[in-house]
């Protein structure tokens, strides 16, 4: 049977081993780091460590005890059937900073990571609550580090969810046809991917014509004319994780300038899904299709990073800038995405996803991205 007809379903999380290797490593970082414990409180980055999800909730993790997960009355009952492998404490209400200021004096916390989900006045409140503390210092590097670098069962879920993104396309793609504004084709595609998935990954982009030339158009009631290009920007969530792929199609011969760009962005694309891998630099990597752009005299009108790392969250940690210089780690995955964009004409972006490997990459997208004229 067909999987489009088979597969959605609510989000199910992974085993509970996947969760407390995740909080292991964690643990093993808070030493290295000498954090004496840290806070985690962004909604992302507590699903990630324990596969639960909330709106309210603090992951207290230190480097000498077991984690405990503290959450409010709403929460409490389905995060203890949930969280089997995590001690759960409930908040009282009101008590959410005292309850905190209780764990610190229990272990003589004196150094303490946050990985500032509540910004400044939270950060401040903390400290009040907690002068035992002497350093306040953000974690988001350490968490940022692991969840650059994906599990098997990550890498897993991220191929499953490209190749829903994939079959969406191609599913919703003979459907398209001109007469039918931005706005009806995003409704198109939203509805293929509700079918299959636990929805888009972002907000889809589709831009007609000209707009094509606006990275993150917002769809219109603008109708895509015979003739014009349409760019698709899109993704869907499988169990939590995102896919991304952008493509751009005809309907009807398209001009010389943008044959020519197509030509220029899909020659990009290829070297550097040719040459990029684990251990070469951000810069090093954005430089491979940005180099191909800036010799054909496009260079300005690249205006964007070559792509970012993809996960749980579409823009998920580490990118493809050319301005960083910090090591691309094997086992990451990123999109390649890069694009030409000329006011008034229209653009084009060809965007892959792919995990990194030490001396190549695995490609996981599959549509094809040859120019195609409907």
């Amino acid at each position: 049977m067909n999987a489009l007809t088979t597969f959605s379903r609510p989000t199910i999380p992974f085993p509970a081993a996947e969760y407390t290797a995740r909080l292991r490593r964690l643990r093993r970082n808070l030493a290295v780091k000498t954090f004496d414990a840290v806070l985690i409180e962004d909604v992302t980055n507590r699903f990630y460590f324990t596969g639960f999800e909330a709106s309210n909730g603090v992951l207290c993790a230190s480097a000498d005890d077991e984690p405990v997960f503290l959450t409010d009355f709403r929460y409490c009952e389905a995060a203890r059937r949930a969280l089997g492998f995590l001690r759960v404490n409930s908040l009282a209400p009101g008590k959410r900073y005292q309850a905190l200021a209780s764990v610190a004096r229990r272990h003589g916390w004196r150094r303490v990571g946050y990985d500032g989900a509540g910004g400044t006045a939270q950060l401040e409140a903390l400290r009040q609550a907690m002068p035992g503390v002497t350093a306040w210092t953000s974690c988001q590097g350490v968490v940022q580090a692991l969840r650059m670098v994906k599990s098997p069962r990550e890498l897993e879920t991220i191929r499953r969810a490209v190749r829903m993104g994939d079959e969406v396309f191609l599913r919703a793609l003979p459907q398209i046809h001109p007469g039918m504004t931005e706005w009806e084709i995003r409704v198109l595609l939203r509805a293929e991917m509700d079918r299959v998935s636990q929805g888009e990954s972002f907000e889809t982009i589709v831009c007609a014509g000209a707009n094509a030339s606006r990275c993150h158009h917002h769809p219109s009631q603008q109708s895509l004319r015979r003739g014009q290009e349409l760019l698709v920007d899109m993704g869907v969530k499988v169990d939590g994780y995102c896919s991304d792929m952008t493509r751009v199609v005809f309907f009807g011969p398209p001009s010389p300038k943008l044959r020519e760009i197509y030509r220029i962005v899909l020659e990009a694309n290829r070297r550097a899904i040719a040459g990029i891998r684990a251990g070469m630099t951000s810069h090093a990597a954005d430089n491979l299709a940005r180099r191909v752009i800036e010799r054909a005299g496009y260079g300005p009108q690249f205006g964007h990073s070559l792509g970012h790392g993809l996960g749980l969250q579409v823009h998920d940690p580490g990118s493809l800038r050319r301005e960083a210089k910090d090591q691309l780690p094997e086992g990451m995955v990123v999109t390649i995405e890069p694009g030409i964009y000329l006011p008034g004409v229209g653009g084009v972006r060809i965007e892959d996803v792919v995990v990194l490997r030490s001396r190549s990459c695995e490609v996981l997208t599959r549509t094809p991205k040859e120019l195609l004229c409907l």
